[in-house]
């Protein structure tokens, strides 16, 4: 790999990462008000698609135990909206925003 396309290759990553601090940063209030409301009453179809695009990571905690990647949760080089609109089948980032919040809620129970 040449300098050029390792340097071009990182910019990518660091607008990808951009783009997903934007999403959550605009999606503050409708994160607080998922976390603020009880759990929905079973798993729906978009939460089950959620599901199956999230990525397990190692958590470094005590004698590590495996967990979901917080940031990128549908993987290095995969878009949260990005993903999102696939499933949605549009872009709605309030509804993509809630549908994970409440997705984290529910993996306890599945």
């Amino acid at each position: 790999m040449t300098a050029r396309h390792s340097i071009a290759a990182r910019l990518r990553q660091l607008l990808l990462y951009r783009a997903e601090y934007n999403f959550l940063k605009r999606q503050q209030q409708t994160i607080a008000d998922a976390l603020a409301t009880a759990p929905a009453d079973g798993i729906g179809r978009l939460h089950l698609a959620l599901l199956r695009k999230l990525r397990v990571t190692w958590l470094p905690l005590e004698s590590g135990a495996p967990g979901l990647r917080q940031f990128l949760p549908c993987g290095k080089d995969n878009s949260t909206l990005k993903a999102g609109a696939q499933l949605i089948g549009h872009r709605d980032e309030t509804l993509l925003a809630r549908a994970l919040v409440e997705t984290a809620q529910l993996i306890p129970d599945f």
